[in-house]
C-alpha cells in the first residue's frame, strides 16, 4: 500500500520520494498563482470552499 511506501521512503530518506514531494508542492503553488491571478476573490471562494449538501 501507499501508506508502507511512504514509511519506507522516509526511513531511508529516499531521494526520489523527496524529489516527486518537491514537484508536486511544485506543481501546486503553480496552479495556485494561475488561480489567484485569473479569478476574482468571489470565484476563488467558490472553488475553495465546503458546503454540506442536505
Amino acid at each position: 500500500s501507499r501508506t508502507k511506501e511512504l514509511k519506507i521512503s522516509a526511513e531511508c530518506q529516499n531521494h526520489l520520494f523527496i524529489w516527486q514531494a518537491h514537484n508536486a508542492l511544485f506543481i501546486i503553488c503553480c496552479l495556485l498563482k494561475v488561480f489567484i491571478s485569473r479569478m476574482s476573490e468571489e470565484e476563488l471562494q467558490l472553488h475553495f470552499t465546503y458546503e454540506e449538501k442536505a
